[in-house]
């Protein structure tokens, strides 16, 4: 699939993530990667925009990498069209998350790519 930054249609939010082509419910939008960091790491600072909940561990975080770290929160209830599946990865002892961002419903290409930042993650199976 084919992305494009943009300035975001979210007043003062800087840039966003837009699609450059159409995309169905349950595509593949883009991958990405995701360090593991603890949140006590990251609060207060300006990384703390781009770190989301680690599936596993309460008070850690996964840093985002790449065209994900622009997806910004919907702006209103309801908005949301993507939501982030996670693989945790284990390579030398450096834990790090293979992230993958998928469209939860069809997506028009020029329209801004939400998550809801209270409900990010793919349910497991």
């Amino acid at each position: 699939m084919s992305v494009e930054l943009k300035k975001s249609t979210i007043e003062g939010a800087g840039a966003g993530l837009f699609m450059d082509e159409n995309v169905s419910a349950g595509d593949e939008i883009t991958m990405g990667v995701g360090l593991d960091l603890p949140s006590y790491e990251t609060d207060g600072t300006t990384l703390e925009a781009y770190v989301l909940p680690h599936p596993t561990v309460e008070y850690g975080g996964i840093l985002v990498l790449g065209w994900m770290s622009f997806v910004n929160s919907q702006p209103e209830p309801g908005l949301a069209n993507a939501k982030v599946a996670v693989a945790e990865v284990d390579i030398e002892g450096c834990d790090h998350f293979h992230l993958t961002l998928l469209a939860t419903k069809d997506i028009e290409a020029g329209q801004e790519i939400f998550l809801d930042y209270e409900d990010v993650m793919v349910e497991d199976d």
